[in-house]
């Protein structure tokens, strides 16, 4: 589905310039991230991320993440939280754990 002119603005409004491509955000008070996707057809603009926070991208902390929340994400709304997925970098994480589940049928 393409932009219309009103979601272009938006976008840019933001600071972004495509959908579900996340985008730090360091001046930001509280947010330390911020993401545009699509939900139900309509543009939702998404702010994640304590500021404060730092991070541990290690391999174990990837799995915990993982371990925690993809069980609690519906299948519908998931794609709404791949934008987080992605600026974390656990799209390999959940490859691998797709492919494990799909095995186990």
């Amino acid at each position: 589905m393409a932009l219309t002119k009103a979601e272009r603005a938006r976008l840019k409004r933001a600071g972004l310039t495509k959908l579900n491509k996340p985008k730090m955000t360091p001046k930001h008070r509280t947010k330390k991230a911020i993401v545009a996707t699509r939900v139900n057809g309509k543009l939702k603009i998404i702010r994640f991320g304590a500021q404060g926070m730092g991070h541990n991208y290690s391999p174990e902390a990837r799995r915990s993440f993982k371990a925690r929340h993809r069980k609690n994400i519906p299948e519908e709304e998931f794609h709404q939280h791949t934008g987080q997925i992605s600026f974390y970098g656990l799209e390999k994480v959940v490859a691998q754990r797709d492919r494990q589940n799909h095995k186990n049928l």
